[in-house]
């Protein structure tokens, strides 16, 4: 009965250094680098070394001390997350514990076999000890086959001790598959989990989310390079094929491009749609890079069932400094940079603003945009006309710049003006060039419109550039006796140093805009209001208005009133939202 009693002491002591064991072993798993690699085999062997000079000090407890340091040497190949030279490690530590243990003569007469069954057992379990690690009868298959070779050649006494020998292991073995079990699940589900959330579902390249975190890492290790990249008419794809192609596009363009980044050790992101990320280290020359990547993408074929097709792609890249402030700064300007190249007519390559790289097929169609611009009587606050004003976009700008005709053609124009009218509550302003102005053929087209619209509603035509004065005065002659209003628009007052050559101009057009911009760096030479004050008291005699264009805000409406003038126009009375582009 006391040995029995003794036998289940040793037991629970077994039980508990095992669990302490166990969870040590895992504390020392989750610090990976160094101290993993190193400290988990020195934990091994520094704990069998204990329980042999343990069993040498205590010789009646030499089996229960000799039972924990085989478990924990045999145990420890079952970790499936190391690579073969950890194993090796392990396996050499389990023979050299053998080793150095006394033979008895029983186990010396078989002493050869064991050696082999031991190198067989370490071989195999290396190709299954995953599998073993997590089911419970192959572990406990492999704690018989390892402790028959270890144990069964040492017991010389009844066969009951051998027994509780057996029990004692197996039940080190099970208690340690559950604790283990329980924390490698938990790991795994843990990497399974950061799999899936660093990890694009579709694509395979990493997530957004991990691109915000890596790119942050990077940032601190000091500079780089950012490139996105957009897929060019992806969305067509979608429209003609199918969205099961379009996602075959996104597979195929992943795997070409991480292709491509891999010499770079540069890191492929998807962090949209069809827009890619691709984080580049400092020492790659980002030109190179990001002309290959070009290239690549828009000679690759795209294999669709029966069909291929080509997509070429826009890239904006930027070159990471040291000490950026923000990540979403860094973000921000790579994507500007792609939005140019977007802007510049896609396939095309802009690194910081400048454009590298563009397809040999430039800008087939030009886009417009107009919308009107009221003149406000600064008096009463009510919009007296609708200038039509038209911008372009720009595409080597990447911006909306204002245009006069906007290159239109007298007919285009009165398209327009025909469609939009009728919404227009108040009278309309068409804006023409000079060279439009004097232009007989576009003298005739906008007479033959203007013949056609109620006599209350006269076009008024809106000239932003100074012709010759002979040809302003003949071209005004026809539309005046057409009964068409001329606005005369002056963007330069060198042509007007002296109230006489104020006074030549006024009997040929109706109203005159000047525009703040024009003004307001005069306004401190000295005689300048007085003279302002001059041209407006001669167009007042002449029964003619002056209008300012260009105020922004408040203040230059009260400025623009001091000086007496009546009717303005700009964004502070109505600021157009132009299209995004």
């Amino acid at each position: 009965m006391h040995a029995w009693a003794l036998w289940a002491i040793h037991v629970l002591l077994s039980a508990g250094i095992v669990a302490g064991y166990t969870m040590y072993y895992e504390y020392l798993w989750r610090q990976r680098g160094v101290l993993a690699q190193v400290g988990l085999p020195i934990s091994n062997a520094l704990l069998a070394a204990f329980c042999m000079l343990c069993g040498m000090v205590y010789p009646d407890s030499q089996r229960f001390y000799l039972n924990i340091a085989y478990f924990a040497l045999v145990i420890a190949l079952l970790d499936g997350h190391i690579d073969w030279r950890g194993y090796v490690v392990r396996g050499f530590s389990l023979l050299l514990f053998i080793g150095l243990l006394p033979v008895t003569p029983i186990a010396n007469n078989i002493w050869p076999l064991i050696w082999v069954g031991l190198l067989l057992g370490l071989i195999g379990l290396w190709f299954i000890r995953k599998y073993v690690a997590y089911h419970l009868w192959a572990t406990m298959g492999l704690g018989i086959y390892f402790w028959a070779l270890f144990w069964e050649p040492q017991v010389t006494t009844a066969d009951v001790i051998t027994a509780r020998v057996l029990i004692t292991f197996l039940i080190l073995v099970a208690e340690h598959h559950w604790l283990w079990g329980f924390e490698h699940r938990r790991r795994d589900q843990t990497i399974a989990l950061k799999q899936q959330a660093d990890h694009d579902r579709l694509t395979n390249a990493l997530s957004y989310s991990r691109f915000r975190q890596d790119l942050a890492e990077v940032m601190a290790q000091g500079a780089f390079h950012l490139v996105m990249f957009d897929l060019d008419y992806f969305k067509s794809v979608n429209d003609e094929y199918g969205h099961p192609a379009g996602d075959q596009v996104l597979k195929q363009t992943a795997a070409l491009v991480d292709q491509l980044c891999r010499p770079y050790h540069a890191t492929l992101y998807r962090t949209g749609g069809e827009e890619f990320s691709i984080i580049v280290p400092a020492t790659v020359d980002v030109n190179a890079f990001t002309q290959q990547l070009w290239q690549t993408q828009r000679q690759h074929q795209f294999q669709l069932k029966n069909q291929s097709l080509t997509l070429s792609a826009s890239v904006g890249a930027t070159v990471g400094q040291d000490h950026e402030h923000t990540v979403i700064d860094v973000i921000r300007r790579a994507d500007s940079n792609l939005y140019l190249s977007k802007r510049r007519g896609r396939d095309t390559v802009t690194i910081d603003g400048k454009t590298l790289m563009a397809a040999g097929t430039r800008e087939l169609i030009s886009l417009f945009t107009y919308y009107t611009d009221p003149v406000v009587n600064l008096t009463t606050g009510e919009t007296a006309a609708n200038v039509l004003a038209v911008s372009r976009f720009d595409q080597n700008q990447g911006q909306w710049i204002d245009s006069v005709g906007a290159g239109f053609d007298i007919a285009t124009m009165i398209q327009i003006l025909q469609v939009n009218d009728p919404l227009l509550p108040q009278q309309a302003v068409l804006p023409v060039t000079a060279a439009q102005f004097t232009d007989s053929e576009a003298i005739n087209q906008l007479c033959a419109y203007n013949a056609t619209r109620p006599v209350d509603e006269q076009l008024v035509l809106s000239l932003n550039e100074l012709p010759v004065f002979a040809d302003f005065r003949k071209a005004s002659q026809h539309f005046h006796q057409a009964g068409i209003h001329v606005v005369l628009v002056i963007n330069n007052l060198q042509p007007y140093q002296n109230t006489r050559q104020v006074r030549q101009w006024i009997p040929y057009y109706d109203e005159l805009e000047i525009d703040l911009d024009t003004l307001s760096p005069r306004f401190s030479e000295p005689g300048f209001i007085d003279k302002m004050q001059t041209w407006q008291q001669a167009l007042s005699a002449a029964g003619k208005d002056l209008i300012v264009s260009g105020i922004a805000n408040r203040n230059d409406v009260q400025t623009i009133r001091n000086l007496g003038i009546q009717f303005g126009r700009g964004r502070y009375f109505a600021e157009p939202t132009l299209p995004r582009m």
